[in-house]
């Protein structure tokens, strides 16, 4: 049995201080938690509002932030609609160089996306991608030691082994983001109906124009007789004009 001076020697082992606050470097972990990723330049933007937010005042730095100011750290930068899927769709429209034959999806090969990626906005290295590509597919728990020791080579080999050849909307979402099924099929079902409506949008244009082409057509043919006739009574006048002249 365990004596007096026992337990109070446990309880004051267990007690710890709790602080209601996070240091600012973990508030891009925290911030992934929540479904917001925030970009490298969007998070420097984030640690410095808050690291530089009372130095006018008392000529020094923050180093941590409670839940209050989180929260509004958290509601001032995150998106304010999510991600929508026409952005989406259009961002990948745009980026991608060719088409699916069978379902005419937008895609784009493995070393167009590579290229994008790299070469435009936030430049990433071949060790930066390839340790994206693990956190966004599991892998970096399993091969923390291959990384490790990763040159540039066996990098760009890894991100080549992860990544299919051609990447459409929907391989991009389901293998790369990870999204749920449930979300891809809405986006998906999303586009299509746009797409159908701006054809249902478009067929009545097209067929409209052409029945006007057909009403001009058959105008113009009414108007030739008219329009015979007309110069034909005009010729005729012109000469009957003429001859009462020369007789006279």
């Amino acid at each position: 049995m365990i004596s007096s001076p026992g337990i109070q020697d446990i309880n004051r082992f267990d007690q710890r201080e709790v602080t209601a606050k996070i240091p600012l470097s973990e508030i891009p972990f925290v911030m992934r938690a929540l479904g917001y990723y925030p970009t490298e330049q969007e998070i420097e933007d984030m640690l410095n509002e808050v690291k530089f937010s009372t130095y006018v005042d008392t000529k020094t730095y923050v180093e941590n932030i409670d839940l209050n100011d989180f929260i509004k750290l958290y509601i001032n930068h995150r998106p304010a609609f999510g991600l929508n899927p026409a952005d989406l769709n259009h961002a990948f429209n745009v980026l991608c160089n060719q088409y699916d034959p069978e379902d005419g999806q937008p895609q784009m090969n493995r070393e167009n996306l590579l290229y994008l990626l790299q070469q435009y906005g936030e430049h990433m290295s071949d060790y930066e991608m390839a340790d994206c590509l693990a956190n966004l597919l599991h892998l970096n728990n399993e091969s923390t030691e291959m990384f490790d020791t990763m040159n540039a080579e066996d990098a760009s080999q890894f991100i080549e082994n992860q990544l299919p050849e051609q990447v459409t909307l929907q391989t991009f979402m389901e293998d790369l983001l990870k999204m749920p099924s449930q979300y891809v099929d809405q986006v998906m079902y999303s586009i299509k109906t746009q797409q159908k409506q701006r054809s249902s949008l478009i067929a009545p244009k097209e067929k409209k124009s052409q029945v006007s082409v057909e009403q001009q057509n058959q105008q113009r043919q009414q108007q030739q007789p008219q329009q015979q006739r007309l110069r034909s009574a005009m010729t005729s006048t012109t000469r009957s004009t003429t001859s009462a002249s020369n007789d006279s």
